[in-house]
């Protein structure tokens, strides 16, 4: 076993909201039939946004990470969308250091902005399995993702694109939000 280059520090979750939606239950109250359900087509947001962080005393690159997860159940022009049994908007933040050394994998602010969201991700997805896990509809799980789409060269891609056309979204999700550089 080795220590990954990318290191998390100091997460914190700056927002946990999971309630049951009011809406796709059944009319009588009682559990929806689906109590395995799963996120498959479900529209999940997310935003994200990385701005530099300092460390004293510690070497490296170190950048502040936020990551927002909302499921808000608004219809969408997906014709085969489905809706979630919860509304959910949790949003973590930490810091997140690449080790020294770390840039012979590539560029350092990609490697720490893909790399930490990803760790984000999986912490925000623990967190609505342990939320959901006794609720009414049953637990549920975020899907397994990959943060590639944030590295610098995408989002400068998507920057020098009019704005006349709103970015089309993967099956499932909205596109993801980034700022700070």
């Amino acid at each position: 076993m080795r220590t990954a280059p990318i290191q998390l520090s100091q997460i914190a979750f700056r927002r946990v909201s999971v309630e049951l939606d009011a809406a796709r239950i059944p009319d009588d109250g009682s559990t929806p039939k689906d109590v395995s359900f799963d996120l498959d087509r479900v529209n999940i947001a997310t935003e994200v946004s990385h701005f530099p962080a300092e460390e004293p005393g510690t070497p490296g690159t170190h950048l502040f990470l936020t990551l927002r997860v909302v499921i808000d159940n608004q219809p969408s022009d997906e014709t085969d969308q489905r809706f979630s049994p919860y509304l959910v908007d949790i949003e973590a933040g930490a810091v997140v250091r690449a080790l020294p050394g770390a840039e012979v994998l590539g560029d350092i602010q990609d490697l720490i902005v893909v790399n930490g969201t990803s760790l984000l991700w999986s912490a925000i997805r623990e967190q609505v399995c342990s939320l959901t896990a006794r609720m009414p509809a049953g637990q549920v799980m975020l899907p397994t993702v990959n943060f590639h789409d944030l590295k610098r060269q995408n989002r400068e891609q998507e920057a020098d694109k009019t704005p006349a056309a709103k970015p089309k979204a993967r099956p499932g999700h909205k596109a993801a939000k980034t700022a700070g550089t």
